[in-house]
């Protein structure tokens, strides 16, 4: 009988191995993740297209996760689901916006946010909300260097690593150190601006 309890107790030592040994949530846990808190963890394969890293946020409706390179008249495009990267005259095309950013980059396309699922960050002394627009998606690109930037429609703001938070939009610039907080409207213009400005 010994023999059996230790076949029986490596069994389930096996079967907790091949699970990732993680226990499931406790009543101190809380209560299992959301759909938000899921969704927000359903990211497409690292994709290399022109010299950039691209991961899409995946809608769980797609049965897809595996973004596509499909040839077009005016050159070819990355799709996944209702998410589109094509590469226009060295600049990147998405949510028809073009955007110049760096070799070497690591690019995450987020889903057009919307009414019921706003765009929300809190990152290193950085808070920043966003509606959408409706059709762009939110755009972030991890800089080699270490800073990050986020577009937004037509704005885009800079984290850099030394706290510094810059901002731009269509001849308005403007720069922060952290913490700053900040709301923009759907046209990405500040409607709330929590920092104290930078040097």
């Amino acid at each position: 009988m010994p023999r059996l309890d230790a076949l029986s107790a490596l069994f389930c030592l096996i079967l907790l191995l091949l699970a990732g040994c993680s226990p499931g949530p406790t009543p101190r846990d809380g209560p299992t993740p959301s759909r938000a808190a899921l969704d927000r963890q359903l990211w497409s394969p690292t994709v290399h297209y022109h010299g950039v890293r691209f991961r899409f946020e995946l809608d769980p409706t797609t049965d897809s996760a595996q973004p596509m390179v499909l040839p077009g008249r005016s050159g070819d495009r990355l799709s996944i689901g209702n998410l589109e990267v094509a590469y226009q005259r060295g600049r990147f095309l998405i949510g028809g916006i073009l955007l110049a950013l760096e070799e070497d980059a690591i690019v995450w396309v987020l889903r057009p946010p919307s009414a019921d699922r706003p765009f929300w960050l809190s990152l290193d002394g950085l808070r920043l909300r966003w509606p959408g627009n409706g059709f762009a998606p939110v755009v972030q690109e991890d800089l080699p260097n270490g800073s990050r930037r986020w577009f937004l429609g037509r704005s885009q703001i800079t984290l850099q690593g030394d706290g510094t938070v810059l901002f731009h939009r269509l001849g308005e610039d403007r720069r922060w150190r952290t913490p700053v907080d900040l709301d923009l409207d759907g046209r990405g213009k500040i409607i709330i601006d929590g920092g104290v400005p930078g040097p």
